[in-house]
């Protein structure tokens, strides 16, 4: 149903030529939302006063259409694993050199590369080395 106010808010904001939040504040658009979920009655006495009748049928036809949606958000699921420890030795050697290349260039060591590309590179270089640039690859390979 946000997603569909969201969307109906958008539309609004454009052809009044007005910032979104002008149209329908983010927190007012929440609430609706949630309390559509629950109880239809109480949406009407939760709009903006200054809503036109059209307006208003405009956020009723978006909660309905968000209502009938089949498309529900997914949760996305990370799988957390731990490290071997052949991987803790590699991810170390790659903290090292980046880190003692950054002081050679006085650089912040972040900008050769960022600890999760490390812990990537550390799981398996080969897979990951092409999403370097070529100096940063350069930099780490020696």
């Amino acid at each position: 149903m946000l997603r569909e106010i969201w969307h109906w808010r958008e539309s609004e904001a454009v052809a009044a030529n007005k910032p979104p939040y002008f149209i329908l504040p983010p927190a007012t658009m929440v609430h609706l939302a949630g309390v559509a979920l629950q109880d239809d009655g109480k949406i009407a006495g939760l709009l903006p006063r200054h809503f036109s009748s059209r307006r208003r049928h405009g956020v009723m036809h978006a909660i309905e259409k968000g209502r009938a949606s089949r498309h529900l958000p997914q949760i996305v699921k990370h799988r957390n694993r731990r490290h071997t420890e052949a991987e803790k030795r590699r991810l170390h050697d790659l903290e090292k050199i980046r880190d003692r290349r950054a002081v050679e260039l006085s650089l912040d060591p972040t900008l050769i590369a960022s600890r999760a590309t490390l812990v990537l590179l550390a799981r398996d270089f080969d897979a990951h080395a092409s999403e370097l640039m070529n100096w940063q690859r350069e930099l780490l390979e020696g």
